[in-house]
């Protein structure tokens, strides 16, 4: 990773993400008031997310990408990488959001998991370059203790079946060699994703709570990636754990 400034991490930044909502976002961020957690998931979420509304009859605006469940959560949705995520999150945490729940896809690097498993994630390796401008260089970056306990209860207490363990977060998805994988499976980690350690990163430099949880979309091994990104037992996967999640909120 390219170094920075050893004082970066002590600077304030001159551009101000509460000073960018007032100007241009006031509406969409609801006059800068949210509830105090937030669900953040991506794209590929969206007709999901849609549906379990539609069943529990919320009200929302149809392609927004954040919706209001009464005064006790939002739920966000994000383009996919570390960058786009975590200026979310700084949009999100200067309008009052200071729980967020990560959800998204994974890529399994261990035998023990298959598509449309679920994953709760302790913490992350840092394989991007987002988290770095917030927090020193270390090798991992950790999930709050509070958050995961909170869904490691929720998911046993419903019968939602997942392993728990680390994950490696890349900004390269297309250089995923087999000399990285063998080396992370032996440390442990169980996929790879493209958010989840400045997702963490962020929350720490912040004193905020963060927490992902991911659904296998995919399976690399030695000389194989095996893929099934339109496959329904991924949408299944994670309408099962955003329906818990939004559910425990009501």
């Amino acid at each position: 990773m390219i170094m920075l400034s050893k004082n970066k991490y002590r600077e304030k930044s001159i551009t101000d993400p509460l000073d960018y909502i007032k100007k241009y976002k006031v509406k969409k961020y609801n006059n800068a008031k949210l509830p105090r957690s937030c669900i953040i998931v991506y794209p590929y979420c969206r007709k999901i997310i849609e549906n379990i509304l539609k069943k529990l009859g919320v009200k929302f605006v149809k392609n927004s990408n954040i919706f209001l469940i009464e005064d006790r959560l939002s739920i966000f949705i994000s383009f996919p990488s570390s960058p786009n995520v975590v200026c979310a999150i700084e949009e999100l945490r200067v309008c009052g959001v200071k729980n967020f729940f990560n959800i998204g896809i994974a890529g399994s690097i261990s035998d023990i998991l298959n598509i449309g498993d679920v994953v709760l994630c302790k913490k992350a390796i840092r394989d991007e370059g987002t988290s770095y401008h917030y927090l020193k260089p270390r090798k991992f970056v950790n999930a709050s203790k509070n958050l995961f306990s909170f869904l490691e209860e929720e998911f046993e207490s419903n019968k939602i079946k997942f392993k728990a363990g680390y994950c490696w977060t890349t900004d390269a998805p297309y250089r995923e060699t087999y000399s990285q994988i063998k080396k992370y499976r032996k440390k442990g980690v169980l996929c790879v994703d493209m958010e989840t350690s400045a997702v963490f990163s962020v929350s720490e430099f912040y004193n905020l709570k963060s927490i992902s949880v991911f659904v296998i979309s995919d399976k690399l091994s030695r000389n194989q990636w095996e893929h099934k990104f339109d496959s329904r037992i991924i949408d299944n996967s994670l309408e099962k754990v955003l329906s818990l999640l939004i559910k425990s909120f009501r």
